[in-house]
């Protein structure tokens, strides 16, 4: 098995690094969270998520990906 480690979560996966956290603590030596919080999703939340799954599966990721690039990148 494995014994000790560092853990790392982006965003919903630093939700589940919490979760390892609370169940495995000490064996947990090192944590990073990016762009996470430790609150569950609020019911809005959850809406404009499944909103967007369906936006996605009705275009495709390309338009997606040219609205937001612009904002994730420093590419002007």
């Amino acid at each position: 098995g494995v014994g000790d480690f560092v853990l790392g979560g982006l965003s919903m996966g630093g939700q589940i690094a919490m979760e390892c956290v609370r169940r495995f603590g000490p064996r947990v030596k090192g944590l990073l969270l990016v762009g996470t919080t430790p609150e569950a999703e609020s019911p809005e939340g959850v809406r404009a998520r499944a909103e967007l799954a369906a936006r996605l599966e009705r275009e495709g990721m390309a338009p997606y990906a040219e609205e937001v690039l612009p904002r994730m990148t420093a590419t002007p």
